[in-house]
Protein backbone atom coordinates (compact mmCIF):
# COMPACT_ATOMS: atom_id res chain seq x y z
CA UNK A 1 0.00 0.00 0.00
CA UNK A 2 1.58 3.28 -1.04
CA UNK A 3 1.92 5.87 1.78
CA UNK A 4 0.66 8.91 0.43
CA UNK A 5 0.87 11.08 3.74
CA UNK A 6 4.31 11.35 5.07
CA UNK A 7 3.88 14.82 6.94
CA UNK A 8 4.01 13.61 10.22
CA UNK A 9 6.42 14.51 13.43
CA UNK A 10 10.28 14.84 12.32
CA UNK A 11 9.84 14.26 8.92
CA UNK A 12 11.97 15.41 6.21
CA UNK A 13 9.89 16.43 3.90
CA UNK A 14 13.02 16.17 1.27
CA UNK A 15 13.32 12.50 1.33
CA UNK A 16 12.20 10.96 -2.21
CA UNK A 17 12.41 7.30 -1.79
CA UNK A 18 8.92 5.75 -2.08
CA UNK A 19 7.55 5.00 1.13
CA UNK A 20 4.92 2.08 1.83
CA UNK A 21 2.28 1.03 3.96
CA UNK A 22 2.45 -2.90 5.01
CA UNK A 23 0.36 -4.71 7.47
CA UNK A 24 2.57 -7.05 9.69
CA UNK A 25 0.80 -9.55 12.55
CA UNK A 26 -0.23 -7.35 15.57
CA UNK A 27 2.83 -9.65 17.34
CA UNK A 28 5.28 -8.33 14.77
CA UNK A 29 4.46 -4.24 14.91
CA UNK A 30 1.10 -4.25 13.09
CA UNK A 31 1.17 -1.77 10.30
CA UNK A 32 4.51 -0.39 9.76
CA UNK A 33 5.91 1.92 7.50
CA UNK A 34 8.55 1.83 5.21
CA UNK A 35 11.08 3.00 2.34
CA UNK A 36 12.04 0.55 -0.46
CA UNK A 37 13.50 1.77 -3.53
CA UNK A 38 13.45 -2.02 -5.39
CA UNK A 39 16.11 -3.23 -7.15
CA UNK A 40 18.09 -0.50 -9.17
CA UNK A 41 18.15 -1.47 -12.77
CA UNK A 42 21.90 -2.75 -12.80
CA UNK A 43 22.67 -4.03 -9.42
CA UNK A 44 25.61 -5.34 -8.12
CA UNK A 45 26.61 -8.85 -8.66
CA UNK A 46 25.90 -10.55 -4.92
CA UNK A 47 25.04 -7.21 -4.33
CA UNK A 48 22.71 -8.21 -0.63
CA UNK A 49 19.92 -5.86 -0.02
CA UNK A 50 20.69 -2.96 2.76
CA UNK A 51 17.69 -2.20 5.54
CA UNK A 52 18.20 0.34 7.60
CA UNK A 53 16.55 0.82 11.58
CA UNK A 54 16.49 4.16 12.62
CA UNK A 55 17.09 5.37 16.75
CA UNK A 56 14.93 6.48 19.24
CA UNK A 57 12.16 9.02 18.36
CA UNK A 58 13.23 8.81 14.69
CA UNK A 59 12.04 7.69 11.63
CA UNK A 60 13.02 6.58 7.84
CA UNK A 61 14.28 10.03 6.79
CA UNK A 62 16.87 10.00 9.01
CA UNK A 63 18.74 8.20 6.41
CA UNK A 64 17.98 10.84 3.96
CA UNK A 65 22.00 11.52 3.04
CA UNK A 66 22.56 7.69 3.28
CA UNK A 67 20.44 5.49 1.69
CA UNK A 68 19.92 7.38 -2.02
CA UNK A 69 23.40 7.06 -2.16
CA UNK A 70 23.78 3.33 -2.17
CA UNK A 71 20.26 2.85 -4.47
CA UNK A 72 22.24 2.41 -7.59
CA UNK A 73 24.00 -0.18 -6.34
CA UNK A 74 21.53 -2.31 -4.49
CA UNK A 75 17.86 -2.31 -3.35
CA UNK A 76 18.05 -0.31 0.18
CA UNK A 77 14.61 -0.33 2.59
CA UNK A 78 14.15 1.22 5.86
CA UNK A 79 10.91 1.08 8.14
CA UNK A 80 9.72 2.86 10.94
CA UNK A 81 9.72 0.76 14.50
CA UNK A 82 6.18 0.51 16.03
CA UNK A 83 5.60 3.42 18.02
CA UNK A 84 7.43 5.74 15.45
CA UNK A 85 6.61 7.76 12.46
CA UNK A 86 3.82 6.56 10.91
CA UNK A 87 3.93 3.33 12.39
CA UNK A 88 1.63 1.76 14.80
CA UNK A 89 1.74 2.15 18.53
CA UNK A 90 1.73 -1.07 20.23
CA UNK A 91 -1.17 -2.11 22.39
CA UNK A 92 -0.64 -1.38 25.93
CA UNK A 93 -0.41 -4.88 26.94
CA UNK A 94 1.64 -5.53 24.60
CA UNK A 95 5.10 -3.94 25.60
CA UNK A 96 7.83 -2.21 23.55
CA UNK A 97 10.88 -3.98 23.77
CA UNK A 98 14.28 -4.55 21.55
CA UNK A 99 13.51 -8.19 21.25
CA UNK A 100 10.22 -6.81 19.76
CA UNK A 101 11.64 -4.69 17.76
CA UNK A 102 13.92 -7.52 16.26
CA UNK A 103 10.65 -9.80 15.53
CA UNK A 104 9.28 -6.51 13.57
CA UNK A 105 12.06 -6.60 11.63
CA UNK A 106 12.00 -10.15 10.81
CA UNK A 107 8.84 -10.15 10.14
CA UNK A 108 9.01 -7.01 7.90
CA UNK A 109 11.82 -8.54 5.50
CA UNK A 110 9.65 -11.67 5.00
CA UNK A 111 6.73 -9.36 3.79
CA UNK A 112 8.88 -7.59 1.44
CA UNK A 113 10.73 -10.43 0.36
CA UNK A 114 13.95 -9.95 1.83
CA UNK A 115 15.55 -13.33 2.76
CA UNK A 116 19.13 -12.20 3.90
CA UNK A 117 20.38 -8.28 4.12
CA UNK A 118 23.22 -6.00 5.85
CA UNK A 119 21.34 -4.58 8.32
CA UNK A 120 22.03 -1.06 9.39
CA UNK A 121 20.91 0.25 12.62
CA UNK A 122 21.66 3.95 14.44
CA UNK A 123 21.88 4.16 18.31
CA UNK A 124 18.40 2.21 19.19
CA UNK A 125 18.31 0.87 15.70
CA UNK A 126 22.23 -0.28 16.43
CA UNK A 127 20.64 -2.20 19.02
CA UNK A 128 17.32 -3.59 17.52
CA UNK A 129 19.87 -4.66 14.38
CA UNK A 130 22.21 -6.75 17.48
CA UNK A 131 18.99 -8.27 18.55
CA UNK A 132 18.11 -9.41 15.41
CA UNK A 133 21.69 -10.81 14.32
CA UNK A 134 21.79 -12.68 17.96
CA UNK A 135 18.02 -14.41 17.24
CA UNK A 136 17.47 -14.45 13.26
CA UNK A 137 21.57 -14.62 12.30
CA UNK A 138 20.37 -16.49 9.29
CA UNK A 139 18.50 -13.54 8.21
CA UNK A 140 21.81 -11.18 9.02
CA UNK A 141 24.61 -10.98 6.56
CA UNK A 142 26.24 -8.19 8.05
CA UNK A 143 25.25 -5.48 11.18
CA UNK A 144 26.46 -2.59 10.61
CA UNK A 145 25.81 -0.40 13.66
CA UNK A 146 25.85 3.92 13.98
CA UNK A 147 26.82 4.78 17.32
CA UNK A 148 24.97 1.63 18.99
CA UNK A 149 23.29 1.65 22.05
CA UNK A 150 23.66 -1.25 24.64
CA UNK A 151 27.02 -1.34 24.71
CA UNK A 152 27.06 0.31 27.83
CA UNK A 153 25.23 -0.91 30.76
CA UNK A 154 24.76 2.03 33.54
CA UNK A 155 26.42 1.20 37.45
CA UNK A 156 23.42 -0.48 39.46
CA UNK A 157 23.34 2.81 41.69
CA UNK A 158 22.18 4.93 37.99
CA UNK A 159 20.04 2.06 37.01
CA UNK A 160 17.76 2.45 40.19
CA UNK A 161 17.78 6.60 39.75
CA UNK A 162 16.80 5.65 35.74
CA UNK A 163 13.89 3.24 36.51
CA UNK A 164 12.74 6.35 39.06
CA UNK A 165 13.04 8.98 36.33
CA UNK A 166 11.51 6.54 33.47
CA UNK A 167 8.19 6.34 34.09
CA UNK A 168 5.27 8.31 32.32
CA UNK A 169 4.43 10.73 35.36
CA UNK A 170 7.85 11.72 35.01
CA UNK A 171 8.38 11.75 31.45
CA UNK A 172 5.81 13.26 30.08
CA UNK A 173 5.73 16.43 31.96
CA UNK A 174 10.17 16.37 31.58
CA UNK A 175 10.05 15.78 27.78
CA UNK A 176 8.54 18.79 26.49
CA UNK A 177 11.22 20.71 28.51
CA UNK A 178 14.17 19.23 27.93
CA UNK A 179 14.10 18.21 24.18
CA UNK A 180 15.62 21.21 22.30
CA UNK A 181 18.70 20.73 24.84
CA UNK A 182 18.83 17.01 24.27
CA UNK A 183 19.17 18.32 20.56
CA UNK A 184 21.55 20.48 20.65
CA UNK A 185 23.47 17.61 22.73
CA UNK A 186 23.45 15.21 19.41
CA UNK A 187 26.10 17.34 16.81
CA UNK A 188 29.05 18.24 17.68
CA UNK A 189 29.42 20.91 14.62
CA UNK A 190 27.01 22.82 12.85
CA UNK A 191 26.68 22.28 8.82
CA UNK A 192 23.67 22.81 6.55
CA UNK A 193 22.50 19.20 6.94
CA UNK A 194 23.02 19.57 11.45
CA UNK A 195 20.56 22.82 10.73
CA UNK A 196 17.84 21.14 8.60
CA UNK A 197 17.60 18.52 10.99
CA UNK A 198 17.30 20.23 14.01
CA UNK A 199 15.11 22.97 11.80
CA UNK A 200 12.93 19.94 11.04
CA UNK A 201 12.37 18.71 14.46
CA UNK A 202 11.42 21.97 15.86
CA UNK A 203 9.01 22.94 13.00
CA UNK A 204 7.19 19.33 12.78
CA UNK A 205 7.21 18.04 16.15
CA UNK A 206 4.37 19.06 18.74
CA UNK A 207 3.28 18.33 22.49
CA UNK A 208 1.75 15.15 21.77
CA UNK A 209 4.27 14.08 19.68
CA UNK A 210 6.78 14.21 22.85
CA UNK A 211 5.20 12.94 25.40
CA UNK A 212 4.01 10.10 22.78
CA UNK A 213 7.87 8.88 23.26
CA UNK A 214 7.51 8.34 27.01
CA UNK A 215 5.92 5.28 26.80
CA UNK A 216 8.59 3.63 24.52
CA UNK A 217 11.50 4.94 26.80
CA UNK A 218 9.49 3.59 29.56
CA UNK A 219 9.16 0.27 28.20
CA UNK A 220 12.42 0.26 26.96
CA UNK A 221 14.38 0.93 30.19
CA UNK A 222 15.69 -2.35 31.29
CA UNK A 223 17.18 -2.70 27.51
CA UNK A 224 18.67 0.81 27.70
CA UNK A 225 20.34 0.27 31.53
CA UNK A 226 21.22 -3.16 31.54
CA UNK A 227 21.61 -4.94 28.34
CA UNK A 228 25.68 -5.35 27.15
CA UNK A 229 25.23 -6.85 23.70
CA UNK A 230 28.99 -7.29 22.53
CA UNK A 231 29.31 -10.76 23.89
CA UNK A 232 26.18 -12.12 22.67
CA UNK A 233 26.44 -10.82 19.23
CA UNK A 234 30.72 -11.47 19.74
CA UNK A 235 28.61 -15.21 19.66
CA UNK A 236 26.24 -14.65 17.01
CA UNK A 237 28.99 -15.18 13.78
CA UNK A 238 27.04 -12.25 12.04
CA UNK A 239 29.95 -10.23 10.79
CA UNK A 240 29.52 -6.71 12.51
CA UNK A 241 31.12 -3.59 11.68
CA UNK A 242 30.57 -0.30 13.39
CA UNK A 243 30.55 3.64 12.75
CA UNK A 244 30.76 6.02 15.74
CA UNK A 245 31.00 9.40 16.36
CA UNK A 246 34.37 9.90 18.66
CA UNK A 247 32.55 13.36 20.66
CA UNK A 248 29.46 11.41 20.92
CA UNK A 249 27.71 12.93 24.46
CA UNK A 250 24.65 10.45 24.48
CA UNK A 251 26.16 6.81 23.62
CA UNK A 252 29.45 6.57 25.69
CA UNK A 253 32.13 5.65 22.61
CA UNK A 254 35.08 4.35 25.29
CA UNK A 255 32.91 1.72 25.53
CA UNK A 256 32.70 0.97 22.09
CA UNK A 257 36.66 1.12 21.64
CA UNK A 258 36.93 -1.12 25.08
CA UNK A 259 35.05 -3.97 23.11
CA UNK A 260 36.87 -3.68 19.53
CA UNK A 261 38.62 -7.11 20.31
CA UNK A 262 35.83 -8.67 21.55
CA UNK A 263 33.60 -7.96 18.45
CA UNK A 264 36.26 -8.34 15.80
CA UNK A 265 34.39 -5.57 13.99
CA UNK A 266 35.08 -5.88 10.18
CA UNK A 267 34.76 -2.28 10.21
CA UNK A 268 35.43 0.09 12.88
CA UNK A 269 35.55 3.73 11.71
CA UNK A 270 35.45 6.12 14.48
CA UNK A 271 34.58 10.03 13.21
CA UNK A 272 36.52 12.54 15.02
CA UNK A 273 35.14 15.91 15.46
CA UNK A 274 31.25 14.21 14.95
CA UNK A 275 28.51 13.05 17.58
CA UNK A 276 25.61 11.09 17.95
CA UNK A 277 24.58 10.92 14.17
CA UNK A 278 26.82 10.43 11.80
CA UNK A 279 24.18 9.89 9.10
CA UNK A 280 22.88 13.53 9.68
CA UNK A 281 26.46 15.11 10.51
CA UNK A 282 29.03 13.24 8.31
CA UNK A 283 27.18 10.74 6.07
CA UNK A 284 29.65 10.56 3.41
CA UNK A 285 31.15 8.17 6.31
CA UNK A 286 28.86 6.30 6.80
CA UNK A 287 28.56 6.01 3.43
CA UNK A 288 31.86 4.80 2.77
CA UNK A 289 31.81 2.22 4.94
CA UNK A 290 28.86 0.63 3.72
CA UNK A 291 30.42 0.56 0.01
CA UNK A 292 33.24 -1.56 2.29
CA UNK A 293 30.46 -3.90 3.40
CA UNK A 294 29.26 -4.47 0.20
CA UNK A 295 32.17 -5.15 -1.07
CA UNK A 296 32.99 -8.09 1.21
CA UNK A 297 29.82 -9.83 1.29
CA UNK A 298 29.25 -9.80 -2.12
Amino acid sequence: MPLSQVLGAGRDRRFTLPQFLVDLPAESGGRTAFFDTGAPPRPQRGALPIVFVHGLAGNVTQWIHVAPALASRTRVLGLDLAGHGESAFAPRERPYSVAAYARQVAAFMDAVDVDRAILVGHSLGGMVASETAIHFPERVAHAVLVNPAGFSPVPRWLQSAGHLILRPRVLEPLLPRVWRWILRQVFQETNDRTREFIETCSDTYVLHDIIGIARVMHDLRHDFMERDLAEELSGSGVATSIVFGAEDKLVPPKRIRAVRDQVKFTVFDEIQRCGHMPNIEQPERVIRALHQVLDSSS
